[in-house]
């Protein structure tokens, strides 16, 4: 992301992220909890895809992302932002 983004850009995403009405929430242990039985799952998994996947399963929501591995998730609706209108 850095070719892309500033580092500052990125260092202050979150604020942009929030002024875009998106509720930014913080990690409990049931989300962890819910990233390490979806890594032990699913081997392909690395740690922060898992937390990304555990979040969304607790507060059981879809994921928006371009990850090719989240479809084959069967736990979490995901979407494409590409195939959103």
């Amino acid at each position: 992301m850095e070719d892309t983004w500033s580092k500052q850009g990125l260092s202050n995403s979150h604020t942009k992220i929030a002024n875009e009405g998106i509720e930014l929430v913080s990690l409990t242990v049931d989300m962890m909890d819910a990233a390490g039985e979806l890594r032990q799952t699913y081997n392909r998994l690395n740690v922060f895809d898992a937390v990304h996947l555990g979040t969304a399963y607790i507060l059981e929501g879809p994921i928006v992302s371009i990850d090719t591995l989240y479809p084959d998730i069967d736990e979490i609706e995901h979407f494409d932002p590409r195939d959103l209108e």
